[in-house]
């Protein structure tokens, strides 16, 4: 059975906790209401989800190829991503702006809102760093509040690895 839980981060940033896949079709609905306003979306997923999402956007009958062709849709692979931004065992915060924030801000300069989807944290905590990817979030959190354009962020992580650490909402 499909779980989820929403904790409110900050207004516009949203931690959804998901238990399984199915949730990415309400993830790819979102995207494509976003597109079919004329927003734009950037999505830090895994390739094994961006396939997924990509299928389900396009089962909502939007034009993935058109999207991308007026910077509608921006894709970033979350552990290629997670990759560049690490450094010494924690998210460098230089890296982070050059990396996702240099992407973000190159969508906005073609739309007036950008939604977000990203998958950083879940990957953190698939690999054991809890306290990494809470720190993540906080970095998320002040990361958005000093761009107004965001109308949504959700960032979206599975709920096992944080029943695992004894919690049943995440803290910030």
């Amino acid at each position: 059975m499909d779980q989820t839980s929403t904790t409110d981060v900050d207004q516009g940033h949203v931690l959804e906790r998901y238990d399984d896949e199915p949730w990415l079709v309400e993830i790819g609905r979102a995207m494509s209401v976003a597109i079919s306003q004329g927003s734009a979306v950037v999505c830090i997923a895994t390739n094994a989800h961006w396939r997924l999402l990509e299928r389900h956007v396009v089962d909502c009958g939007i034009d993935i190829h058109a999207a991308r062709a007026k910077g509608q849709i921006a894709r970033l692979d979350a552990e290629r991503t997670l990759s560049k931004i690490s450094g010494d065992g924690s998210i460098d915060v230089v890296r982070f702006a050059e990396v996702v924030g240099a992407v973000i801000d190159g969508v906005s300069t073609r739309h007036l809102r950008v939604w977000i989807y990203g998958e950083l944290v879940a990957l953190m905590r698939a690999h054991g760093d809890h306290a990494g990817a809470i720190d993540l979030e906080k970095l998320w959190s002040s990361f958005t509040t000093v761009r107004p354009m965001f109308r949504s962020f959700t960032s979206c992580t599975p709920l096992a690895p944080v029943r695992d650490c004894g919690q049943n909402k995440a803290r910030f």
